[in-house]
């Protein structure tokens, strides 16, 4: 029987994102074991909210962006019908979050890309640790250049991206000043909300991702930043993998090639990754598809390729030579930790920064544009990796110093150092503790 009268730890990811809630549950779950008499509870909606019920933990329902959320938005956006969010769906999240805040009465809450939480918690005056990558902070070192996902206009009309490298060396050096004045036209309804509560405006959007103390899953040398604050954290990369079996029909398959988009993988492009694998029928195929991709919505395969929603990734990378993702971090360490060349099809500036400036620039891998992807370029940069051993070879150098290294344990230990720190819990709690 639990003890409700027992501390509570409130973690509240993204839960519609597989790679923020994944991430979140690994920790919740050494938290359980590591505070007995504490609680480790969730809230949220979204696809992973299965994931979080199934490892036994309590989820309080809660309001959520999801994607058909986001789509609307993103189409409201492209159609230049509004530009930012709606105050009223920001105040509506806030005090959705209050609401919880007051029945529940949390020690602590645990945020991962929930952007109202900066806000709530401040008013609620309950500590925030926030995990996010270090790229999503502002004080980043990685060089944006001119991110192709940056134009929405590419969606719409790929030739057009033929065209980047024309201008993207004329406007690199303009490209950080335009992220900060976009970031700020993001931050209006929030901070008139914030102005309601007596709050500080957010500087820029770096502070959706902030918290009274910040972990950071990556490594200084491939996510390097500058001027860091006492409070951010570095712990190592970790991710998400379903501490499941693989499936009888690839276990004792070898020399895989491994396609996977996490959650955010789409139909359209789906359908021209798996028509490029089509060249590769000597060898196995492993694919996952996400939550919203339906195997039978997509064309016939041949008969070496195999489909799954999710699949322990690091065990599938075991048996890999090469895998095909969008870059994020979460499948990024799960291949360096394997020793597994990349292709990367990056989606968003993330992803493309670090296919790019780190996947590519260093010799582990090759990008293929998502603008204008088709199945014989795919096959191209597939064939050009496995033929050549020297991408392979580079990234087995980097799998060594993950041998020793446990990330989750190290995020928890300094979890449970600001949970035993009176005097910052205290400060928070009186409004006097100031957020860098």
């Amino acid at each position: 029987m639990v003890d409700r009268t027992s501390p509570l730890i409130l973690c509240m990811p993204h839960c519609d994102v597989l790679g923020h809630a994944g991430r979140t549950l690994l920790l919740a779950k050494c938290l359980r074991e590591a505070l007995p008499d504490h609680r480790v509870e969730f809230a949220g909606r979204g696809h992973c909210r299965s994931l979080i019920e199934e490892a036994g933990f309590v989820l309080h329902d809660v309001v959520e962006f999801l994607r058909e959320d986001w789509k609307e938005v993103e189409d409201r956006a492209r159609g230049h019908k509004d530009t930012v969010r709606d105050e009223a769906i920001v105040r509506r999240f806030v005090e959705a979050e209050l609401s919880l805040f007051d029945r529940l009465r949390p020690l602590v809450v645990i945020g991962d890309h929930r952007y109202s939480l900066f806000t709530s918690t401040q008013i609620a005056r309950i500590p925030l640790l926030a995990v996010t990558n270090a790229f999503y902070t502002r004080y980043s070192s990685l060089r944006l250049g001119t991110p192709k996902a940056l134009f929405p206009v590419y969606h719409r009309h790929p030739a057009l991206a033929r065209l980047h490298p024309l201008i993207a060396t004329p406007l690199s050096p303009f490209i950080p000043r335009f992220i900060q004045r976009l970031s700020r036209l993001h931050c209006v309804p929030y901070n008139a909300v914030r102005e309601r509560f007596g709050l500080a405006p957010h500087r820029d959007l770096f502070d959706f991702y902030s918290g009274d103390q910040v972990l950071l899953p990556d490594e200084p040398d491939i996510c390097p930043t500058r001027g860091l604050p006492a409070n951010y954290h570095y712990v190592g990369m970790f991710g998400w993998s379903p501490e499941t079996e693989l499936p009888p029909e690839i276990e004792q398959q070898q020399g895989i090639l491994y396609l996977t988009m996490g959650s955010t993988g789409r139909p359209e492009d789906f359908e021209k990754m798996l028509a490029g694998l089509h060249a590769f029928q000597d060898r196995p195929v492993v694919v996952t598809l996400g939550p919203h991709i339906r195997s039978d919505a997509l064309s016939p395969l041949p008969a070496n390729f195999r489909l799954f929603p999710f699949l322990p990734g690091e065990k599938v990378l075991e048996r890999a030579v090469l895998a095909i993702h969008h870059g994020g971090m979460g499948i990024l360490g799960q291949c360096l930790k394997a020793g597994v060349p990349m292709v990367c099809i990056p989606g968003n500036v993330e992803q493309e920064v670090m296919a790019r400036q780190f996947v590519q620039e260093r010799g582990l891998g090759l990008v293929v544009d998502r603008y204008g992807l088709c199945p014989e370029g795919l096959a191209k940069k597939v064939r050009e990796v496995l033929q050549t051993p020297e991408y392979a070879r580079r990234v087995r150098s980097f799998a060594g110093r993950f041998l020793e290294q446990d990330p989750v344990t190290s995020a928890v230990q300094k979890v449970l150092g600001f949970l035993g720190d009176e005097a910052f819990l205290a400060a928070v709690r009186k409004g006097v503790w100031a957020r860098p």
